[in-house]
């Protein structure tokens, strides 16, 4: 969620620290800071965009350290943004500390005054008065990534979060995230878990490979956000999923699956992989501690008792995800610790990607915090997990919505938004919701169509507009008793659909192409990506970077 970006080397240190930062803030945006130093340090911090951290007042600079923070412990403030400095030593973290009101009674009987409210200043006072990074690392819980900065030193180390370092002209760049150091080296090293690295030319400990040079990315110039650029190119990255063989991992995983497990979106993406016969069960990452793991098994008298787990993480750096990969990874049944776990992943140089036999979702980098074809490209990987026919006019059908969303841009949304579905609409009647509440700040509900009866029918009134998932499938008729009960409160009905009566009945309607019924869920996913992005524009909202938000959740 926090992004680390530091440079040791003399060549325009503080330029391209800030220069990094702007390439990483698109994972988190609440604040941001740099600090550098020739022998003296001095530090910058700023609430806005790393362009807003001004040049420092000190010449001949050796290195620096720089983060962008998403906020855990501690409001968005300048005294909570990182580095956090004591006695001329700088950190930056990212991660969470559990422990650290412990360590804040500690420093505080040693005399550090805390000036902000966040876990990593504990951690960055603790590590002064040691003066060590890897003895405070010994007193720390939790998974971490983190550079520390003296007068005339680096250190970095990690722990099951992504932290890497690239060789790059007079020196050394250090990046929480692999696809942007790409853009600067191919020379890159991975860092072993828990171990403290020095960054200079003399450590020996620095190995570096080749790794394949990142295509550099272009800014947006085309589309007003990256969202919608996003949207835009979800015909063509569906089509080349389509048309690319099923991989060794997409037809193991399609025998006997047991559970799929994500956060957010993935979990949606999850939730509709079930009514694929993908797999058996669907579970909420975030959850995983709470449930009995045992009755995810498949008990086949002819074969051994294995459970297949399918990841589902755009990032590949989700921290319920990770944590699920280890409870399970830990599940022993009969003697027998679980070994198959797949995932689909947008990253396959992540954590997860590294320590499951991973499935490349082949979305290629998503920008906007709000996910979209990553989304729907999660949902083709999973149809070709299952043995489904597929529509392969199925990307001309997305190309239809598009051409048509001027119709979307001019329908009004209310504030009061409810998105019902049945069946497999319902996971995208979620996710509309989810889509919603990101980008607009409107307390978007999503509700099984079934479910207004015992409840929500009582909000209803002409304040209202109620979006209806209807695709002319074996849900449709029920679906039409849904819109029924919706129209008889006289709130205003959003119908995506391809059915007649539903077009009658609606206020507003949204051609749906016809498909099969799993596949319609693609088609419709790309529909409400597009009433939540014309909604937040209206509202003016930041499309891109929402408030409170960050694109790689690392914290659980």
């Amino acid at each position: 969620m926090c992004g680390i970006f530091c440079y040791y080397g003399k060549e325009n240190t503080f330029e391209t620290i800030r220069e990094g930062l702007k390439k990483i803030e698109y994972r988190c945006h609440d604040s941001c800071g740099i600090s550098v130093s020739n022998g003296n340090t001095e530090t910058v911090r700023s609430l806005n965009s790393p362009d807003n951290l001004k040049l420092p007042s000190i010449s001949s600079i050796q290195m620096g350290i720089g983060h962008t923070r998403w906020a855990t412990h501690g409001e968005v403030s300048i005294p909570n943004a990182h580095p956090h400095v004591y006695n001329h030593q700088s950190l930056v973290h990212n991660g969470t500390i559990a422990n650290h009101n412990k360590i804040k009674e500690e420093i505080k009987s040693l005399g550090f005054d805390t000036i902000g409210d966040t876990d990593t200043e504990c951690f960055a006072a603790l590590t002064s008065h040691l003066g060590s990074l890897s003895e405070s690392l010994k007193r720390i819980t939790d998974r971490y990534a983190v550079a520390w900065m003296t007068r005339s030193k680096m250190f970095i180390s990690k722990d099951r979060m992504s932290l890497y370092v690239g060789q790059y002209k007079d020196g050394f760049l250090v990046c929480s995230d692999l696809s942007v150091l790409l853009e600067y080296t191919n020379k890159i090293m991975e860092l072993k878990d828990k171990k403290c690295y020095k960054i200079c030319w003399t450590n020996k400990e620095l190995v570096f490979k080749t790794h394949k040079q990142s295509k550099q990315i272009e800014e947006n110039n085309t589309e007003d956000t990256f969202m919608m650029q996003e949207i835009l190119e979800q015909p063509e990255i569906i089509e080349g999923i389509y048309n690319k063989k099923r991989t060794r991992y997409h037809q193991s995983f399609s025998f006997g699956p047991t559970c799929i497990i994500g956060s957010g979106s993935s979990y949606y993406a999850g939730l509709i992989g079930k009514f694929m016969e993908v797999a058996n069960h669907v579970i909420c990452a975030s959850e995983i501690d709470s449930y009995d793991l045992n009755q995810y098994r498949t008990f086949d008298p002819y074969e051994p008792n294995v459970l297949k787990a399918l990841i589902i993480s755009q990032s590949g750096e989700t921290a319920d995800c990770i944590r699920a990969i280890e409870s399970i990874s830990n599940y022993n049944h009969g003697g027998g610790a679980v070994e198959e776990i797949y995932s689909l992943t947008n990253n396959l140089q992540s954590t997860i990607g590294k320590s499951t036999m991973a499935i490349d979702l082949l979305a290629g980098p998503e920008k906007s915090v709000c996910s979209t074809k990553t989304f729907t490209a999660q949902l083709a990987h999973l149809m070709m997990c299952s043995y489904m026919d597929k529509d392969k006019y199925l990307p001309e059908k997305i190309q239809i919505i598009l051409d048509n969303r001027n119709i979307i841009e001019g329908i009004p949304v209310s504030n009061n938004i409810i998105f019902i579905g049945k069946g497999s609409q319902y996971p995208i009647a979620l996710e509309g919701a989810l889509k919603m509440q990101e980008i607009t700040y409107l307390p978007a509900l999503a509700f099984p169509a079934g479910e207004l009866k015992h409840g929500p029918l009582a909000l209803l009134d002409e304040s209202w507009t109620v979006v209806c998932l209807a695709p002319e499938d074996d849900n449709y008729k029920k679906m039409l008793l849904a819109a029924h009960e919706v129209k008889a409160r006289h709130a205003k009905i959003i119908a995506i659909t391809s059915g007649e009566e539903m077009k009658q009945l609606a206020d507003y309607t949204i051609e749906l192409p016809k498909t099969s019924e799993i596949e319609s869920t693609i088609l419709t996913a790309v529909v409400v990506q597009l009433l939540a992005y014309y909604k937040a524009k209206k509202l003016g909202r930041n499309i891109d970077r929402p408030r409170n938000l960050a694109k790689s959740v690392t914290v659980e």
